[in-house]
This record gives structure tokens, sequence and C-alpha cells, in this order.
């Protein structure tokens, strides 16, 4: 009988029962402390199912089978459902950063700059005084090419891309075959004749934007080498603001340096549009739909007949200032005839919250913010400036030279003809992909890919503009013209122009080798002109609304917005609160680092 007591003593401290906070642990010291863990957790676990927040939780325990089962299942279900739910939003949040959404506010076409307008037409190719592109055209069809000046010759294969593509393909084999064998040329200099063409000789009666009235048209207008030729340019940039200083580019510079507007914030709010007829903002900028730049178009009327048609036409480009104009979408081509035609702009404004720049990366928000982005030939960066550098580049690299309209160092060789075939492959291939991330697919081991990584502005305005239509006008141009003030300078006209086809030019361009004016300096002058003689097209560009609609690029989602989202998921779903993740930390960490203590000691 004693032993049998002192056997039940043994048992009794070998297998004690403690409770602890309502938690009762047996002693065990035969107990592995390899399990010591495995018994806490289920003791903290038990206690979890029953004081448990959360939905359904405390079904899960101390119910028939078929109960269990079935909350089991549900809850189970819930949690699926509501963690894909969550997983979605995340995914969301990862792939569109972003969002472009209308501003609630109408923005003052006041705020922004007017565009910038740039004419392309017949005086493309220069001065018939200088260099005629027909006539020089004939003579090679005609096997006159030991006739034709050596520069002539040289600059009308610099110029042959504006109407190469559009002559027929007999006439292009016919050409190609005289200049097959001619070495590149590596200076342009050529270039600068047609640079020589006077501006009041092709545009007349310029109105509106930059003063309530007329003014001449060679003091608003700039003189630009595009891939149209010679072309006259309102509203645009300096070039010293557009390029840097060593980049090679035919572009008159307008003597007039961008005054209380910056491409990034656009124009200052204490700046005023005119004060006391002294200060002016520059890029121009107009307050109502009202005014509107107008000018009227004039060429000498030719009887060529080589089928170069692209002669024929004006073209016009509507663009930022800050902008080379080169993009055929963003323009317009016109006949000559007696007619108003009116292009009517609509901006679209997008600007980027500043905060953007820093909590997103450029392929995040998809746009580069002012300096992201630096330009090899541009100063100012913009998706049009930077696919023109990249077409630029890989012409160089594909074809080993450049197009004389294109920006470029002085090193560089300029196409000529025989390069056609490559420079048109070139173009095609690039425009036909999505030039903001084109890249040329490597068909050889001699072939270099390239991407152009050109994404929009982050700030940035896009002028849409629309052919409103043409209306009729009466006295195009009167029988006699003011010359605009300017100084009177000789003229002699050479007999050479009449020798090289010119037979339907006027008398008064050949009857005399005298000084039309010698002495008379920048008084009006009055000269006859015919108008059989000239074909004439008048001009307005105007904006379409006074109020504009614009758009921001902002981030939907921030981190408080996720945390929300997936708290109305979990509360929606499973019942849980932000009280409710706290309750199980607490359970699974202290509550469980004591029961595990308490195992221990009991088990030691």
């Amino acid at each position: 009988m004693p032993c049998n007591k002192k056997k039940r003593k043994n048992i009794d401290k070998r297998n004690s029962v403690l409770d602890f906070d309502g938690i009762q642990f047996e002693s065990n010291r035969s107990f592995d402390r390899s399990n010591e863990h495995t018994s806490a957790f289920k003791k903290i676990l038990i206690e979890f199912f029953d004081a448990s927040t959360i939905h359904g939780i405390k079904y899960i325990r101390g119910r028939p089978l078929h109960e269990k089962l079935w909350w089991l299942t549900i809850f189970c279900i819930s949690i699926c459902i509501c963690f894909f739910q969550i997983w979605s939003i995340y995914i969301k949040w990862k792939e569109n950063p972003v969002i472009i959404s209308i501003d609630q506010k109408f923005t003052s076409v006041g705020e922004i700059p007017f565009p910038a307008v740039t004419i392309c037409g017949r005086f493309a190719l220069g001065n018939e005084t200088q260099f005629e592109y027909g006539v020089t055209l004939n003579e090679i069809l005609e096997d006159q090419i030991l006739t034709i000046d050596t520069d002539l010759f040289d600059l009308f294969e610099l110029t042959s891309e504006i109407c190469f593509e559009k002559m027929a393909v007999s006439i292009r084999k016919n050409i190609s075959a005289n200049f097959k064998a001619r070495e590149r040329q590596t200076s342009i200099e050529l270039l600068e004749s047609l640079f020589k063409t006077n501006i009041s000789d092709f545009v007349k009666k310029c109105s509106g934007i930059k003063s309530i009235g007329k003014w001449p048209c060679k003091k608003g207008l700039s003189k630009i080498l595009t891939r149209h030729g010679v072309c006259f340019t309102f509203n645009m940039l300096r070039k010293t603001e557009i390029f840097h200083n060593n980049i090679n580019i035919y572009f008159e510079d307008s003597q007039i340096n961008s005054s209380g507007w910056n491409s990034e914030t656009g124009y200052d709010s204490n700046s005023p549009f005119v004060k006391n007829g002294t200060k002016e903002d520059y890029p121009y900028r107009i307050f109502t739909v009202g005014k509107k730049l107008q000018a009227m178009i004039k060429k000498y009327r030719t009887t060529w007949s080589n089928g170069v048609q692209c002669l024929n036409q004006i073209r016009i480009f509507v663009h930022h200032p800050q902008d080379f104009p080169w993009e055929i979408e963003n323009s317009f081509s016109y006949e000559y005839g007696d007619k108003i035609n009116t292009i009517a702009v609509t901006p679209e404004l997008l600007v980027s919250s500043s905060e953007l720049k820093q909590k997103t990366t450029p392929s995040q928000r998809n746009c580069f913010f002012e300096n992201e982005r630096p330009l090899k030939f541009f100063k100012q960066y913009s998706k049009s400036n930077c696919e023109l550098e990249c077409l630029t580049n890989i012409t160089l690299s594909e074809c080993g030279c450049v197009l004389f309209w294109m920006p470029h160092f002085n090193r560089s060789s300029v196409c000529g003809i025989k390069d056609y075939k490559c420079y048109t492959k070139i173009a095609t291939r690039l425009l036909n992909l999505n030039i903001a991330s084109a890249s040329f697919d490597v068909l050889n081991k001699h072939d270099i890919p390239f991407k152009c990584n050109c994404l929009t502005g982050c700030n940035s305005i896009t002028y849409i503009a629309e052919k409103k239509g043409s209306e009729s006008q009466y006295n195009m141009i009167d029988e006699t013209e003011e010359e605009e003030e300017e100084e009177i300078q000789p003229i002699y006209v050479g007999d050479g122009f009449q020798s090289r086809g010119a037979a339907a030019a006027p008398p008064f361009y050949f009857n005399s080798q005298i000084p039309i004016s010698t002495s008379t300096k920048k008084l009006p002058q009055k000269k006859y002109v015919d108008p059989e003689n000239f074909e004439y097209l008048s001009l307005k560009v105007e904006f379409k609304k006074a109020q504009i609609m614009s758009y921001k690029r902002i981030a939907p989602y921030q981190i408080s917005d996720f945390i929300a989202n997936c708290g109305g998921l979990l509360g929606l779903f499973m019942g849980i609160s932000l009280l409710s993740v706290v309750e199980i930390i607490y359970f699974f960490t202290f509550r469980f680092i004591s029961a595990l203590h308490i195992v221990r000691n009991i088990n030691t």
C-alpha cells in the first residue's frame, strides 16, 4: 500500500495540470522538447478560435463535424476571393501607376502660346533668279547636263528629296543614272544660296497676332530649311533656343528671345501680355478667338511641264513653337486660288503633377519631364524633336549620310540621289512603326538595332488643326503693290534666267540691265504687278474656341488608397479590421511566446 501511494505520488508529479489565463497545460516530464512548440501552438490556436472577432472562426471549434466542415469551407472560399481581389488591385496599381483624367477647369487660350505656323510652297527652292528646280530637271531629262552650272547641278542633287518621290518611276531612273557615280557632298554651303530668297517677294499682307494691324512680313517671319525646302515660319523660338550651338541647321534667327514663357511652367503669371506697348510675351499669345494670323502667299505663274506637281502646292505646318516642322500628319496642302483658306486650331493641354517625377519612373508614367531625356541636337525636348533626331541618327548609321534638311554635325555627309532607296526605306520602316518605341529588326550581322525611346512630354501642348473651309475673295491683289518698309537694293536681272526656260516671264523681268533703284531708301515704292502673271493664296489661322479642355496626368492610387481598398475587401469578405490584424499578431506572437515559456517550465 505505501508502495502504491509512492507510485501515485510520482505520477502526479509527472502529470500535473496548470491553468494559465484560462489555458490548461498538463505537466509531463517525459514530454519530448521537440513538441513544445506544437503543444503551445495548439493551445493558442484553441484560444484564438474561441476569442477571435473574425467572422466564422469560432464555429470551427466545438461544433458538430458537418457544421465545422461548412464553416471551414465558407471561410476558405472567402479567403480565396478576398486575396484574389486584392491581387487584382495590386496588379492594376503596378501596371497603371498613372492615369490621364479631364481637368475640372477649362483653360483659356491666353495661357498657352499661339501655334507656330510654317509656310512652304513654290518658293521652297529659292528665287527663280538663283535656282529653279524645274528648269534644271528639264535640262537633265533632255540630256543637257553639260550646259548646267556645276553649283546648280550639286544644288539639284541636294534638294532632290523634295520632289523625287513624286516623279514617275521612269523619270527617277533616268535621273538616277546621271548621279550614280557622284560622290557624296560633305559641305552644304550651296544651300545658303537658297536663303537669299526675299520673304517679301512671296508673302504679303501679314496681320494679326504680332500686332493689331498689318506688319511687315519680313519682320515677323523667319526663313527655315525643311524637307520641303525653304519655308517661312511665324512665332517659332530662336534657333539658339531650339538647337545646340554645334548643330548645322539652316534657320534664320528671328532675333526675338522668348520672354515671360517657359516650356515646363508656361507663361509667367506676373508678366503682362502687352504693357504700354513696350513689352510683350514671346512666343506670342492671344486672349480672344477673334484675333488671327493672316497672310497672302503668291508665286510666279510658270508653264513648266515636267510632272513636278509637288511645286504647285502650298503646305502649311501648325506646330508648337519649340518644335521643328517636319511631320506630314500635322500639315495641310493647298492649291493656289482666289479663296480665303482658314485653319482652325484646337489645342490639347496635358499637365502632370510635380510629385510624379519623384514617385514614378518615365516608363511608369509614359512621359518625360524637362531634362529627363536630353537630346543630342535639340535643347528643348518634345516627342516630335526626339523622333526627328532618331530618324536622323538611323539614316546616318544605315546610309552613311543625312538629308539636307536634317540637323547634323558639320562632319556628316549629305545624301544624294544615289542614296534615295536607302533613306526612303529607313523612313518607311520607321514611320510604319510606333516611333515612340521603334526599333529596327536585326536582319543580318551588319544591321544595328535602334530604340528611339521618344515618349511625350509630361507637360505638353498639342495643336490639332483642321481646315475650316474656304470663302471667295475678290480683288486678291491690286494692280500696284506697295513695298514694305525696306531698303530698295539694286536689282539686276540676268539674261541667264531667261535663257534657262523662263519664256513665260513678263517682259519687265528682262527689259533692263539698269538697277530699279540705287538711291531711294526706306520710302514707300509703287511697282506695277500684273495679276495674270502670279498665283495667290490667302491664309487665316485662328483658335477654334476661347476655352480649351485640359487633361491631367495623376497617380490614381496612393499607398493609403491601396490600404483602404484592401481593408474594404477584408472587411467585406471576412469581417477583418485593423484591430483584427493586431489581434492575430497578438495571439501568435506575445501569447505564443508566453505559452511556450510555460510549457517549458512545466516540463522542466
